[in-house]
């Protein structure tokens, strides 16, 4: 009883200690305090109004509308400028030019969950960018010493997206019913199976929920997209305004393996053609071996065209992190059967087998393309990479061997070597060169159509971040 009793008396002074000078010691001070941490100033962006983003100090309180949701408008502005000097003499086709590009985006949060991004690329319009041409030959008929401006002041993203869960907190305030349901509408970008499915900005509507949790899986993500105008399909990757998109797509967590499926229906005329387009990935790791293995295919609804064929598309890749580095090395390979065409792609972005390496890849700017073709038609290939980081990660470099075998007579069949160096300078700027040398002759096959038995192109990147 008397330790009972002296607990009981030194629980009820606890509190007085802490109020004798009028202040409770449990309090949260009023006091704004720094960072703890040893944090460099945050870069600004071109504009921003409101609270600031993942900046420090007081919070508005907001406005709550009738639904129940908490709106705190904020604006941010922001870009990436690119500009390039570049030349390629490759397939018969010999440029040097200098490229630009701006992508602006402004981003007006209403909450952390609810937004409107509109985005405008004002210097590049259906795959032609502002340059100047240099020397150029070939069949494309440009002119030597020529400035070509592509200005424009279409909106190339605009979007809402939202969580209902959020904007209607009303309906479930236990949060009990699984309403977090993400909703997003507007012309906004799509990549599914690491865009060699669907690499494009369409005009769409789509939902998805991505916390489904089912008894044989660790997490379920799904969501479902109709998408009815500013499809890219033809053959050049020209907008199809006469196209819209039905399509499904799950991303499944299991314990071992994460499996990507997809199905795409699209609907056109018969110019483009009517088709199907599915892609089953999955990605895991092997001991210290990472692993993702893809199959896509392609299946024309009726007669086929130049936007819709039927084919099969094999990708793997395989990668290595080197024990004590944080360097990266990888082996990625395809197969592909038949003519597989993707559901949609932007003008700019290449064709699916961009992902393969830094020789598949295009560079989205000017008419500097890749080193060896990217288009998934019967053929078989891969690229073995390194990618070496340095100078506290401020330095990158890759340096990659490539091959393409085409099965058909008009195949491009050559080998590559290509080699891309980034440098940060400052907080703002990213300097970038890349290099290749191609190389293909009667040992493999090529025939008139591919060009040249040789290729190489250079070119020397600034990207300023505003």
């Amino acid at each position: 009883m008397r330790v009972i009793s002296l607990c009981a008396v030194l629980f009820c002074c606890l509190p007085l200690s802490g109020v004798a000078d009028g202040i409770d010691s449990s309090r949260i001070t009023d006091e704004i305090l720094p960072f703890q941490t040893d944090i460099p100033e945050r870069p600004s962006p071109i504009l921003e109004l409101g609270d600031t983003y993942f900046g420090r100090g007081p919070i508005w309180s907001g406005v709550t509308l009738p639904t129940g949701m908490t709106v705190q408008p904020s604006l941010l502005l922001w870009g990436t400028y690119r500009t390039a000097v570049q030349t390629i003499d490759d397939a018969g086709k010999e440029v040097s030019e200098w490229a630009n590009r701006f992508d602006l985006f402004g981003n007006l949060y209403l909450s952390r969950t609810e937004r409107v991004l509109v985005g405008m690329r004002p210097l590049d319009k259906n795959g032609q960018f502002t340059r100047y041409t240099f020397d150029a030959s070939g069949d494309d008929g440009r002119e030597e010493g020529h400035f070509e401006d592509a200005f424009n002041a279409n909106v190339t993203t605009l979007f809402f997206e939202g969580d209902l869960g959020e904007m209607l907190p009303a309906l479930d305030e236990k949060d009990q019913y699984g309403l977090d349901v993400a909703i997003a509408v507007g012309r906004q970008p799509l990549s599914f199976q690491d865009g060699m499915l669907i690499n494009d900005s369409v005009d769409s509507l789509g939902f998805s929920k991505i916390n489904l949790k089912p008894a044989w899986a660790v997490n379920w993500r799904s969501a479902a997209i109709w998408g009815w105008d500013e499809l890219n399909r033809n053959n050049l990757m020209q907008e199809d305004g006469n196209s819209s998109l039905f399509g499904s797509f799950n991303e499944i967590d299991f314990r071992d393996t994460t499996l990507e499926t997809d199905f795409v229906y699209v609907h056109s005329d018969e110019v483009t053609g009517s088709g199907y387009f599915g892609g089953l990935g999955a990605t895991q790791r092997f001991g210290i071996v990472n692993s993702t293995f893809r199959i896509l295919g392609s299946i024309a609804d009726g007669a086929e065209t130049e936007s819709t064929r039927d084919g099969v598309l094999f990708f793997s890749e395989l990668s290595y992190a080197p024990k004590g580095t944080d360097d990266h090395l990888y082996l990625n390979g395809f197969w592909a059967l038949d003519q597989y065409r993707s559901a949609s792609r932007a003008p700019a972005v290449g064709g699916p087998l961009g992902p393969t390496g830094i020789l598949f890849a295009a560079v989205a700017l000017g008419r500097y393309g890749a080193a060896l073709d990217n288009n998934a038609d019967d053929a078989f290939g891969g690229a073995l990479g390194y990618q070496l980081f340095a100078n506290e990660s401020r330095t990158q470099l890759v340096f990659e061997l490539g091959g393409r075998y085409g099965t058909e007579e008009i195949g491009q069949r050559a080998m590559a070597a290509g080699v891309q160096v980034q440098q940060a300078l400052g907080r703002r700027v990213v300097v970038r060169c890349d290099l290749f040398g191609k190389f293909g002759d009667e040992r493999f096959e090529i025939d008139d159509s591919t060009g040249n038995d040789y290729g190489y192109g250079a070119r020397l990147e600034w990207v300023l971040l505003l």
